[in-house]
C-alpha cells in the first residue's frame, strides 16, 4: 500500500514545480515582496494563481 503522502507528493508534483519555479515565490522568498503578498487574498495571490494555471480565476 503506497503512503498518502507519496500519493499527495506525486499528484501535487507538477504544479509543485511549476509554482517553485514562478516569479511571485522567486520575489517572496528573495525578499522583495512584503507581508501584504501572502497574508491573504489580493493581488499577489491572483499574479501566482496567473502565472502558474493561465486559464484560472481567482476566487473573490
Amino acid at each position: 500500500m503506497t503512503a498518502f503522502s507519496t500519493l499527495v507528493r506525486t499528484a501535487t508534483h507538477e504544479q509543485h514545480t511549476e509554482t517553485k519555479a514562478s516569479t511571485f515565490m522567486s520575489d517572496l522568498l528573495g525578499g522583495r515582496l512584503g507581508v501584504d503578498a501572502y497574508a491573504g487574498p489580493g493581488p499577489a495571490r491572483s499574479h501566482l494563481l496567473k502565472e502558474t494555471h493561465p486559464t484560472a480565476t481567482a476566487p473573490a
